[in-house]
Order: C-alpha cells, then structure tokens, then sequence
C-alpha cells in the first residue's frame, strides 16, 4: 500500500526552490493555440518551452491555460512553507522531463494564489489534480509515490 502525507493548508513557512517558467514572457507554441466558443484566440495561452519545464500557474491563467485547453495536463497544488510538497517538487521536474510532449505539467502556489485552489476545493497540499479536455479526471492528495503519478498520468494519456 502507498504511503500518503499531506499538510493542511496553514503550516510552518519555508522556501521551497523550483524550475519553473513564467508563462507572461514566453513565445507560444502554436500546437497549443486554440478557439474559445466565441472564435477569438484565448489570450494567454500555453508558452512554446513547454518541453522538460514546468508551467508556473496564477489564479489570473489558471482557466484559460488549464480549463480551456485539450491537452492533458497535470497541476501541482503546493505552498512554499509545505514539507511534502518540497519533497515532490523534484518528482514533478521529473514526470515533465520524462512525459515530455505528452502532457503538460504545471503547478500552482496555493498561498500566492488562493483563489483558484478555493474554487477547486482543495483541502490539503500537495494536490495533484490531472484534467483532460479542461474537466478533472483524477485528484491525488499527499504526497505519492512516483509510480503513482506515472500511472495516473499513463491512464490519461492513452490513446493519445
């Protein structure tokens, strides 16, 4: 059986250092432009250097990159003060190096942005929410093995 932790959000504070980039100054790939039900262009969308990073999300792009896309993706709900979750920030530079094209691997800093994680109903971090044509198929709360993520991320990405 897994082993599973997670803190509630409020907890000690610590840095938590990571590779991620920042969507507002990068160039856009154009496999990941896309329509909205309107016919324009979503404004922001998801930056070329997709491949072997890690998206770094707001509350502000959350929808637009993340509810609005077709692409598989996978969010990593994580506060800098959150032991687990600096623990499973290196797995997750990893599962985007190695699903590289595959899905899109982002996360969100939940104490910077408490907005989105409210809406999503996020009750502990890490969370690890994967979602498929903008609608959530599988939420992994705590901190998990890496083959449990890679097998989540296995089962969404079939058949691609």
């Amino acid at each position: 059986m897994e082993t599973s932790e997670a803190l509630l959000l409020g907890s000690e504070r610590k840095s938590f250092k990571t590779g991620v980039i920042d969507v507002a100054g990068a160039t856009v790939d154009p496999r990941f432009e896309q329509e909205s039900s309107s016919g324009s262009q979503i404004a922001n969308r998801i930056p070329e250097p997709v491949r072997d990073t890690v998206l770094d999300l707001s509350d502000q792009d959350f929808d637009s990159l993340i509810l609005g896309n077709k692409q598989p993706i996978l969010v990593d709900f994580w506060a800098p003060w959150c032991g687990p979750c600096k623990k499973l920030g290196p797995t997750i530079d990893q599962l985007a190096s190695e699903y590289s094209g595959k899905i899109i691997i982002a996360r969100l800093n939940t104490q910077t942005n408490p907005r989105t994680p409210s809406r999503m109903r996020i009750r502990g971090i890490p969370t690890v929410i994967l979602f498929r044509n903008g609608k959530e198929v599988e939420r992994l709360v705590g901190l998990q093995s890496k083959a449990v993520y890679e097998k989540a991320i296995e089962k969404i990405t079939a058949g691609e």
